[in-house]
């Protein structure tokens, strides 16, 4: 298994499907991460999704595939590789359950 240099759980909202509240959750927990000072780019790509995130869930007219589109940046954003190491050190796991 990959060494996750940090760990997010929307588990407890994640059965809500209401996109907005995970959105919601998932835009707070993911700003409150420990910052990434040493790769500036995955930092202001963090930074990024916080606002997409928050955009999300202050929006009534979000819908499932706009949500899924940003989650599917967030998961993206969560397996960069920070080595070339076999199951070495990635960004962030993102626990749904």
């Amino acid at each position: 298994m990959a060494n996750w240099q940090r760990h997010m759980t929307v588990a407890d909202v994640w059965d809500s499907n209401d996109v907005h509240l995970i959105a919601s959750v998932a835009a707070e927990r993911l700003s409150e991460l420990e910052p990434f000072t040493d790769y500036p780019y995955i930092e202001d790509m963090r930074q990024e999704l916080v606002l997409d995130l928050q955009a999300i869930a202050d929006d009534p007219g979000t819908d499932v595939r706009d949500f899924d589109y940003i989650w599917s940046k967030l998961y993206d954003w969560g397996d960069i590789a920070l080595d070339r190491d076999f199951n070495g050190r990635k960004v962030c796991w993102i626990a749904t359950f």
